[in-house]
């Protein structure tokens, strides 16, 4: 707001929730759902506390790497990294079997290169993927994402995080 100037934007009030950890999590699936509608947001993060989503410039990922460059984690800092971790990976729904597949599918792969080449390659997949018509399921998926958590409750529906993990089903 500070850079474009608060007479540039407009507010809108489009949920009330009972708790602060829900309004956060409402804010995390408004902002999902208004990127994929493609709607023009200025939000640098996903929503809610922190700065899930957002980029840092080369500089500052330059500036971050210097800084940590030689720097030894004790014994103390890796268990509470793991601890974290695992945390974070139940409550997102990981369970340590589908850790053990990713694992066991990873072993022996090695990761992509960066290349110039190969970025390109992918921006272009991606300006492909973007320009493509979206199909009936799609935009019934879409619609039901619209609907609000307690709209979704009322009406049977699964929640965001729920649609989320059949799309990843449906890949696989």
């Amino acid at each position: 707001m500070r850079k474009h100037g608060i007479e540039n934007f407009v507010m809108h009030h489009v949920d009330d929730y009972e708790t602060r950890d829900a309004a956060k999590a409402g804010e995390v699936e408004w902002i999902a759902y208004l990127r994929m509608m493609r709607v023009k947001l200025y939000n640098e993060t996903d929503g809610g506390d922190g700065t899930s989503g957002r980029k840092n410039s080369p500089e500052t990922i330059a500036k971050m790497k210097a800084a940590h460059k030689g720097k030894i984690i004790s014994p103390e800092q890796r268990a509470q990294i793991s601890k974290t971790l695992k945390k974070f990976n139940e409550e997102i729904g990981m369970s340590p079997e589908t850790r053990a597949k990713i694992s066991e599918r990873l072993k022996g792969k090695q990761k992509p290169l960066r290349t110039p080449e190969h970025c390109e390659k992918l921006r272009k997949a991606a300006i492909a993927r973007d320009s493509h018509v979206t199909s009936d399921k799609t935009r019934e998926k879409m619609r039901q994402a619209a609907y609000t958590r307690e709209e979704r409750k009322k009406l049977g529906l699964p929640s965001l995080r729920e649609l989320k993990r059949q799309a990843r089903l449906d890949k696989s």
